[in-house]
C-alpha cells in the first residue's frame, strides 16, 4: 500500500501521507527503509499503482498511463554528527545514474498488457494545478515557463498600438494574474530570478503607460499614497505570498500545517 510517513524530530508529530489530489490530479507517495534494495523500492511503486488502477476501474475510470510519472528520491545522510555531537549536514540527494537497475514500474493496462511508467529525475517539474514543481522542491522548469510567458506578452504589447490606458488593462489582467501572483504562493524564486521575469514585460509596458523606462524603482512599485505607481514587484509579492500561506497553514494543523510545522522543527537541526 502507498504510503509516506512523516514526522517531527520530537515524533509529537507524526501521520501517513498517501495521496495529495484535486480532483484528476493526484500524487502517490511511498516511503521506504535505508536498507530495502532498489528492486523493492520498484516493487512496491507497482503494487501501489496496481491498486490505484483496480480501484478506478471500479468506479467507472482508469489511469492515463501516458501521463503517469515515476521519481524516486535518495538520500546520502551523514551519521558522523551522532557522535561527535555536530551540527548534521543536509542530507544530499543520488542522481537517478546511481540507482541500480531500471527506474520503471509496469502495471497492466485495461487490455491487460504491461506498460512502462516513464522515470524522471528529482529535478524535473511536474505540472500539477498550473505550477510545475519538481520532486526536489525546486522551480526551474516553472522559471523557464513565466519567463517565457512574460517575453511572449511583452513582444505582443510591443507590437500592439494600444493607448495608455489599454496597457493597464493588460496589466491588470493578463500579466499581473497569470504570468505573476499565481504561482507565486509555493514558488522560491530567487530576486535574480524575478527582476528577469518581471523586466520583460515592464521594459515594453512601461513607455507604452506613459513612463520612462528608467523611471525609479522606488516610484514604480512604491504605493499609490505616497506618490508611486503601485506595480507588483514578484519578489516582495513572492514573500507576502508565503508568509500568508505559512501563517494559513499553521493555524489550521491539518494535512498541509502539519507537514510544514514538522519541517520547520525539523530544520533546526541545521541551525
Amino acid at each position: 500500500m502507498p504510503g509516506c510517513r512523516i514526522s517531527n524530530p520530537t515524533g509529537s508529530i507524526s501521520f501517513e501521507q498517501r495521496l495529495l489530489n484535486f480532483v484528476d490530479d493526484n500524487k502517490m507517495f511511498f516511503s521506504f527503509q535505508p536498507k530495502m534494495t532498489h528492486d523493492g523500492m520498484l516493487d512496491r511503486c507497482g503494487k501501489g499503482l496496481r491498486i490505484w488502477q483496480r480501484l478506478l476501474n471500479i468506479t467507472g475510470g482508469a489511469l492515463d498511463l501516458s501521463k503517469c510519472a515515476l521519481t524516486l528520491m535518495l538520500y546520502t545522510f551523514d551519521t558522523a554528527f551522532q557522535w561527535s555531537n555536530q551540527t548534521p549536514e543536509i542530507p544530499t540527494l543520488q542522481s537517478t545514474d546511481k540507482i541500480e537497475g531500471t527506474c520503471t514500474v509496469t502495471i497492466p493496462n485495461s487490455n491487460g498488457r504491461l506498460v512502462g511508467i516513464k522515470s524522471q529525475e528529482p529535478t524535473k517539474g511536474t505540472k500539477l494545478l498550473g505550477v510545475r514543481s519538481a520532486a526536489d522542491g525546486t522551480f526551474r522548469d516553472e522559471y523557464k515557463h513565466r519567463l517565457q510567458q512574460s517575453t511572449t506578452l511583452a513582444g505582443r504589447l510591443n507590437r500592439a498600438p494600444l493607448q495608455h490606458d489599454e496597457v493597464h488593462q493588460v496589466y491588470y489582467t493578463r500579466f499581473k494574474p497569470a504570468s505573476v501572483r499565481y504561482c507565486l504562493p509555493i514558488t522560491t524564486f530567487t530576486d535574480e530570478e524575478c527582476n528577469t521575469i518581471q523586466s520583460q514585460f515592464y521594459r515594453v509596458a512601461l513607455p507604452k503607460m506613459g513612463m520612462n523606462r528608467q523611471m525609479p524603482l522606488s516610484v514604480i512599485y512604491g504605493p499609490r499614497r505616497y506618490g508611486g505607481s503601485e506595480y507588483t514587484n514578484m519578489a516582495t509579492e513572492q514573500i507576502g505570498q508565503h508568509i500568508h500561506q505559512l501563517i494559513g497553514n499553521l493555524r489550521r494543523n491539518d494535512l498541509f500545517g502539519q507537514p510544514t510545522r514538522a519541517a520547520i522543527e525539523a530544520y533546526h537541526l541545521y541551525l
